[in-house]
């Protein structure tokens, strides 16, 4: 590693040359380097890792760190935690929290007491649209909740100083909607009640805690904030993974003023030839795509295109791709894509074939018995039982109470009698 091995004592801080602020690039294992980094300068207090929290950007990335953090230790470990920084905050809150639909609740009885705000608009699509706004508000500037000027001087900065009647009747209407949220929310929608769980959590660490968070690239501002005092009082360390240069890095150097001067570890592996290609592709330095094109060695990045003719063309290519680089010895495979229906029948194919894989983005609620079973309940109700809604519920396997035989029957007499849609004439 580059940093020096100190010596641990198991309640003791961590080293002191271990990093409380580092930097990645894109293009390294973060998981991976992380986990030597833990394993190096706890090694003292192996294999009892219990004091450790480490949070990660996603849910499914844990499994692969755990793994990790057991292999570079040689064997079984006791603990660490490891989590997100919402389930983190979750954890350990002292109130439980209002879900997204009980906040769009009131903010649609609140309406209902005021129609004269949005006049002819639904109530319940402004809600969901407030919502959305007001969350956003709460984590990145909530500051402004009690300070209107402050808020509207903000809007006029972001719209280059410019003052105008309507925008200020609009920004104050936002404004006093957003506060009365907060008022009637009382500290529980979900982004207040993150971020003082947060705040809470990181004041409250026991002296022999740790937590580091591992991976992140953006954080709000508000948990920014949180997160530099905590950093402050030797309680966190943050090892973010994110572009110096090129496109994005104004993001970082956004988080950066508020953390402080990251470390960049000296010891990773230099970019390959796929991360060079995308370095060259997000680069901002201002030279055209077709000289930096010309830079790179293209038959060494390993990217390839590929034209199909449709849809189904598309799925079989992709099964194709993925069962080659299986036979190349490939275990680690990944398929992005944001098509659903691609997704869905590329699964099928692979499971045709035995080959396991775990969807992310799981199958379609709309797709499944449980959902077409509801829609034809609310065909019944809202159309007065037609009788192919009526047939298509009454089969469907959440309603055993009527026989196979009798649905024949009634279907039999249905389309005999070309009988009329409507519960009553059904009956009769």
């Amino acid at each position: 590693m580059s940093y020096r091995q100190g010596k641990l004592n198991g309640m003791d801080d961590l080293a002191p040359d271990f990093p409380k602020l580092a930097c990645l690039p894109p293009h390294a294992d973060v998981l991976a380097w992380a986990a030597a980094t833990l394993v190096s300068h706890q090694r003292a207090a192996l294999p009892d890792l219990s004091h450790l929290t480490l949070l990660v950007p996603a849910a499914a990335q844990i499994p692969r760190l755990r793994r990790l953090l057991q292999t570079q230790a040689g064997g079984a470990l006791l603990g660490p935690t490891i989590t997100t920084l919402q389930g983190f905050s979750r954890s350990r809150a002292k109130l439980v929290p209002l879900t997204a639909l009980d906040c769009k609740l009131l903010l649609a009885d609140a309406l209902a007491q005021h129609p004269d705000l949005f006049a002819g608009q639904d109530r319940w699509a402004v809600a969901d649209t407030l919502y959305s706004l007001f969350e956003e508000l709460s984590a990145a500037t909530p500051e402004l909740a009690s300070d209107a000027s402050r808020f509207l001087a903000r809007i006029e900065r972001g719209y280059g100083g410019t003052r105008l009647a309507q925008m200020s009747r609009e920004a104050g209407t936002a404004h006093l909607l957003w506060s009365a949220y907060l008022r009637d929310t009382r500290g529980r929608s979900p982004a207040v009640a993150h971020l003082q769980a947060l705040a809470g959590a990181l004041d409250a660490l026991a002296p022999q805690e740790q937590v580091c968070l591992i991976g992140h690239d953006h954080f709000s501002a508000a948990e920014a904030r949180i997160l530099k005092s905590a950093l402050d009082r030797h309680a966190l360390h943050v090892w973010l993974q994110a572009p110096q240069t090129g496109r994005g890095r104004q993001t970082l150097a956004a988080l950066l003023k508020t953390l402080g001067t990251p470390t960049t570890p000296e010891d990773l592996e230099a970019p390959g030839a796929r991360a060079q290609m995308l370095m060259c592709a997000f680069d901002d330095s201002g030279l055209a795509l077709r000289e930096r094109a010309a830079q790179l060695d293209s038959s060494n990045h390993g990217l390839r295109l590929a034209a199909a003719r449709g849809p189904e063309h598309e799925a079989r290519l992709v099964d194709l791709a993925v069962r080659r680089a299986l036979l190349a010895g490939q275990r680690d495979i990944a398929v992005v894509t944001q098509d659903r229906r691609l997704a869905r029948r590329l699964r099928a194919l692979l499971e045709r074939a035995q080959v396991p894989l775990r969807d992310e983005g799981g199958w379609a609620l709309s797709t499944s018995s449980a959902a077409a079973s509801l829609g034809h309940w609310l065909d019944c109700c809202e159309q007065d039982f037609p009788f192919r809604a009526l047939l298509d519920l009454l089969k469907s396997a959440f309603f055993d109470s009527v026989s196979p035989v009798e649905i024949d029957a009634l279907e039999t007499v249905i389309y005999r009698s070309a009988t009329i849609p409507g519960l009553d004439r059904l009956q009769a």
